[in-house]
């Protein structure tokens, strides 16, 4: 309810000062005054929600429409709550521009004292950039700060300029150099440019492709396989020893198993065959595990064996023999 009261009476007084403003300049319409009205309270309410950006937006719409201390001290409220504080010390400075009219406000005449005020307090928040060259240029150079020109009267003065990022731009007899600085409030940044020409080595520079024809013979080229690699070799011999071993123990596990066929009748054999069950069991094991390494040794030589690098030579050809090779 306060806020809403603040709001209507800060409405109310602005009316007043746009009022006289119109009566003594002449300029604003009773349009302008009731747009400018609106727009100041809802720029109050944008920036007590935090929404900066609509907040100048709005302020900057009002003090177009009626140009008063009140919308003055407001908008440059608006640039310096952005980190604009260039834009926020001019517009406050310009409210000393503004004539005091007849039967002006409080509000008004106390905005004026505290622009003022806070005028003063941003000059020394302003960060300054200053621009020297090394080697010193013949001639003054074309030197641009954000895209804006700089005039050479000025460069060898702190350009003042907002927090933030800033590029800069210098370019002198065919000559280019730039450079990106972030500043902070109160800081005096001095930035060296080193001018240097921005052409491109002669051994850089692409040679375009001829267009005459070669008289130059071509050389033929043939590509053969390099002979196999020691993993084909080990592959090879663990095939050889894995069916060597395989067969050998696949034979006796076969053979003690023709032995316990005679032997044992049914699921049941005598003590005396017990060694022989063991024998055949273990054979067969090692016959199986021999059998397996050798088809991996035989699968690890057929891939090394297609898969070997391959080599290609040039062989130059006699000037005779490619005239006639056709």
């Amino acid at each position: 309810m306060t806020t809403r009261f603040s709001r209507a009476l800060s409405a109310g007084i602005l009316a007043v000062a746009l009022a006289t403003s119109r009566d003594a300049l002449a300029e604003p319409t009773a349009a302008d005054v009731e747009t400018a009205r609106g727009l100041y309270v809802e720029g109050l309410e944008l920036r007590d929600g935090g929404k900066l950006e609509m907040s100048l937006g709005r302020f900057r719409a009002a003090h177009a429409l009626a140009t008063t201390p009140i919308t003055s001290l407001e908008l440059g409220r608006a640039h310096a709550l952005l980190g604009e504080l260039v834009e926020a010390r001019e517009v406050l400075l310009s409210i000393e521009r503004l004539p005091v009219q007849p039967g002006e406000s409080a509000k008004a005449a106390n905005a004026r004292v505290e622009a003022r005020a806070m005028a003063e307090q941003l000059r020394d928040r302003i960060p300054g950039l200053r621009i020297v060259f090394s080697p010193e240029p013949p001639s003054p150079p074309h030197v641009t700060i954000d895209g804006v020109v700089i005039p050479a009267e000025a460069l060898a003065n702190p350009r003042k300029v907002n927090p933030g990022s800033h590029t800069i731009v210098a370019e002198a007899n065919g000559t280019r150099a730039t450079s990106t600085v972030l500043l902070i409030e109160r800081e005096l940044r001095m930035v060296t440019l080193a001018l240097r020409a921005s052409t491109i080595p002669e051994t850089s520079r692409e040679t375009p492709p001829s267009t005459q024809p070669s008289t130059q013979p071509s050389t033929p080229s043939t590509t053969t396989r390099t002979g196999p690699t020691g993993w084909f070799y080990v592959g090879l011999g663990a095939a050889g020893v894995g069916i060597v071993v395989g067969s050998i123990t696949g034979a006796i596990a076969l053979s003690k198993a023709s032995t316990l066929q005679t032997e044992c009748t049914g699921s049941a054999c005598p003590r005396t065959a017990a060694d022989d069950l063991t024998t055949s069991r273990t054979m067969g094991v090692v016959s199986t595990v021999a059998f397996g390494v050798a088809a991996f040794g035989g699968a690890l030589a057929i891939v090394t064996y297609l898969t070997r690098p391959s080599s290609t030579t040039s062989v130059r050809a006699s000037p005779n023999a490619l005239r006639w090779s056709w």
